[in-house]
């Protein structure tokens, strides 16, 4: 089995902002106070219509956010082994002790995380031959035309980085702003599931506000296969 690390300048870029969003915990309140209010909004600012934000912002849940915003899907960190217990590409059944660490590395942040997972690779593990595709709803509605190939990323590792990320541009935000991640396995004898993943308007106003590449804890909604999905989201307002 080949070793896996992540070239030092990749891996420094991508951990740079060291947050992880949970896909299902973003905050949906609005937060219009008009007291004092007299200026355009800018970003960041409360508001209730878009008429009270500058040029360039739309009035999204509450607060004055740009209008428009690029997506971009960076990579993912794929658990050690399937919801069931065994390797990816083995019918091995992976040691308790596997899954107690990695319990405690999710819980000592990303770098811990992806330390981790370096550490399962080069312990000599089969790791998945991850490809996938991405997915965006503009209206609450998945657009077929929107589908993206994000590409096979390298043979036999858990770190899913795409070297070009794949995304879309000039995207509206509002509400019914969606994001979908589905990733596969590719085997000779059939592609299996690691993983789909949505994450909301929400989440995403949260990775444009943090900036940089966010990860997104997946593992609870993936039966424990997918760790982290990483995600940029960046203004094109302006």
């Amino acid at each position: 089995m080949q070793s896996h690390r992540l070239l030092p300048l990749l891996l420094f870029a991508l951990l740079s902002p060291a947050c992880v969003i949970d896909v299902d915990d973003h905050d949906h309140r609005h937060h219009w106070d008009d007291s004092g209010h007299r200026r355009p909004g800018l970003w960041g600012d409360a508001c209730a219509v878009d008429h009270q934000c500058a040029a360039g912002l739309v009035c999204f849940s509450g607060t004055c956010e740009p209008e428009r915003v690029g997506l971009y899907v960076h990579g993912a960190l794929v658990a050690p082994g399937r919801a069931d217990g065994r390797e990816w590409d083995a019918d091995y059944e992976l040691p308790p002790s596997v899954w107690v660490d990695l319990g405690d590395a999710r819980r000592a942040g990303v770098g811990a995380l992806f330390d981790f997972m370096d550490w399962v690779a080069r312990s000599g593990i089969s790791a998945p031959d991850v490809f996938g595709f991405g997915y965006l709803a503009l209206d609450g509605v998945w657009d077929e035309r929107q589908t993206l190939d994000l590409g096979s990323t390298r043979p036999d590792a858990f770190e899913a980085i795409w070297s070009r990320p794949a995304g879309w541009t000039d995207v509206p935000l509002h509400e019914g702003l969606w994001v979908g991640v589905d990733l596969f396995d590719e085997d000779w004898d059939g592609d299996e599931s690691i993983g789909m993943v949505t994450i909301d308007a929400w989440g995403l106003r949260e990775a444009l506000h943090r900036g940089g590449v966010v990860w997104f804890d997946t593992y609870e909604v993936t039966e424990g296969q997918l760790l982290l999905v990483g995600i940029e989201v960046v203004s094109e307002s302006w």
